[in-house]
């Protein structure tokens, strides 16, 4: 079958922080939502999606190493753009004996806010309204200047109406944007535009856009859903898909601390498995089984071949329902 191609919108930052295996020793990494959902939709679609990265970067040294590594992982990186002279955007994390993250920002140093400001981004729109999938997500739109998230507004309508699918998860980071109230307007057009919605729970009640068990998935059905998923950590999570409803139960035990990459890891498996065919049900199983490879191995991007045994069949072209492997796994 045709190769699926799948583009993830977002701002990528370096992250520094002390390594809790060695105290003392700095660890610099990159991290990003969708650059997260991105690599792991590349690890799990290997040989049957095209998965391209679509950022603005700075082009220091440390830069071009990490956009090296997301190339030898899988991405499609050239919609990658480089700022002349500039610097990729940095925090600090700091991380409290609860588990609690506490960030702080390098000041000016956020190349993506302009990414729809400059004639080589702006002639990649053509090329991205034919995607099969557009993935991005609140904390996608909180890093953008207005300008930006206008046209990416208007990216997500060429995307639908050309048959793509557009999926979003509101990530509310308070930190990031300028009041709640503006976050709220923004988050709820990307949703009205979406077909897929990812919320996580605690984020979008914040928002006072999620309330309760079924009325939850009213809403954002109403809002012009197709489908879906409300994420909520260690609780069973709400799924709307194909006309039917499910609850599926997390896998995650309660006294296991989430990472900051288990949502992202989670939509992956999802959009992965609903891309090749799987119900909506099996495909939040697969979901789950991603991100507690993630959580278990700290939150941090697995090394090669860590999820590859939870690759997707491909049943688009063979009309069958997927094989319930979870039931035979140990």
């Amino acid at each position: 079958m045709q190769t699926l191609t799948i583009a993830c919108i977002g701002e990528a930052m370096l992250e520094i922080s002390e390594d809790p295996k060695d105290p003392g020793h700095l660890d610099r990494h990159a991290a990003g939502d969708a650059l997260f959902t991105a690599l792991y939709l590349a690890r799990l679609l290997k040989g049957q999606a095209r998965v391209m990265f679509v950022t603005q970067v700075g082009d220091d040294t440390q830069t071009k190493t990490m956009i090296e590594s997301w190339r030898q992982a899988g991405l499609d990186v050239s919609m990658v753009h480089q700022v002349p002279d500039g610097m990729t955007g940095r925090y600090a994390v700091e991380t409290d004996e609860d588990g609690s993250r506490h960030c702080s920002f390098w000041p000016g140093s956020d190349p993506f806010r302009d990414f729809f400001r400059n004639e080589t981004t702006l002639s990649w729109l053509d090329r991205l309204r034919r995607v099969d999938l557009l993935y991005f997500s609140g904390a996608t739109l909180a890093a953008l200047h207005q300008e930006g998230r206008e046209t990416l507004m208007s990216l997500a309508a060429r995307v639908r109406a050309a048959d793509g699918k557009v999926a979003f998860d509101g990530s509310f980071r308070p930190g990031k944007w300028e009041h709640a109230d503006i976050a709220a307007d923004w988050v709820g057009q990307a949703y009205k535009r979406s077909d897929i919605a990812l919320p996580t729970y605690d984020d979008d009640s914040e928002l006072a856009i999620l309330e309760s068990g079924g009325v939850m998935l009213n809403r954002f059905l109403l809002m012009g859903c197709s489908e879906v998923v409300i994420k909520r950590e260690a609780e069973p999570y709400f799924v709307a898909c194909d006309g039917e409803r499910h609850i599926v139960e997390a896998g995650y035990l309660p006294e296991m601390m989430q990472t900051p990459s288990t949502c992202d890891s989670f939509n992956a498996g999802y959009l992965a498995a609903r891309l090749v065919g799987w119900g909506g049900r099996q495909a939040a199983l697969l979901g789950h089984e991603v991100a507690d490879r993630v959580n278990e191995g700290g939150g941090s991007f697995l090394a090669p071949g860590a999820i590859s045994d939870l690759r997707p069949r491909d049943l688009r072209a063979l009309g069958q329902h997927p094989v319930d492997f979870f039931q035979q796994r140990p």
